[in-house]
């Protein structure tokens, strides 16, 4: 069993803590090379921690390169696509183009080409990936049963089993290649899978999150309660 790093923060203060912590994580990158590379989520709490990180006057935002972990098979502009959050929420105030924000074209007819796409504009690794974790223990749009074999591609296309079905993702692979790998998860709701992939061996099968055992897990004091302390 790995042992993740577990950092717990109170509720009140939990995005403001989880904004701080990547942003020093990216001005650490940007310090020893010239470039950072992060790749973010969709979601509620990304949602909530956007416009944190967009407030940051300090950080070197023109030398950071933004991907994602994952997209749904919708527009650009669609409410459900984390492209337009992240777009809404952090390159819109920021000012970024899209010269240095990577969309995954995952609504494109032709699955094969813009996965291959995607393949090649990516680094060879990512220095900072954000996850999410949901009730099933996925993360990005890697599900629980979905046949490993897809893994040998870095970037490919899988029905998710909400709509909209069609997702586009990055591989448990590529993923696991990061330098500094993110969990974020809070609430009630979260807290006993969060028990269960930080307590139970390793099956990233059963529960892909799994995946990040070897990274951070930012959690609030909801999600973390049923861990033990000594977790």
């Amino acid at each position: 069993m790995l042992n993740p790093c577990i950092r717990i923060f109170s509720v009140d203060g939990y995005y403001a803590e989880v904004s701080k912590r990547l942003l020093a994580t990216i001005e650490s990158v940007l310090a020893h090379q010239t470039t950072c590379s992060i790749a973010l989520s969709g979601g509620n709490t990304p949602r909530l921690i956007y416009p944190l990180l967009a407030k940051s006057a300090t950080t070197e935002w023109d030398r950071v390169a933004f991907y994602f972990t994952d997209e749904r098979g919708v527009p650009a502009d669609h409410l459900e696509s984390n492209f337009h959050l992240a777009k809404t929420h952090l390159f819109e105030p920021l000012g970024i183009g899209l010269d240095k924000a990577f969309r995954m074209k995952a609504d494109h007819a032709d699955a094969r080409e813009v996965c291959h796409e995607y393949a090649q504009c990516l680094p060879e690794c990512l220095d900072i990936a954000l996850l999410g974790m949901g009730a099933d223990g996925h993360t990005a749009s890697i599900f629980p049963g979905v046949p490993s074999g897809l893994d040998k591609e870095n970037v490919y296309m899988v029905d998710g089993p909400k709509h909209p079905k069609r997702r586009m993702t990055l591989s448990k692979d590529f993923l696991e290649r990061t330098k500094h790998l993110f969990v974020i998860a809070s609430g009630r709701g979260k807290a006993e899978k969060v028990k269960e992939v930080l307590s139970t061996p390793v099956d990233v099968s059963a529960n892909p999150v799994q995946l990040a055992l070897n990274g951070e897990w930012l959690l609030d004091t909801e999600s973390a309660v049923y861990l033990k302390p000594s977790a």
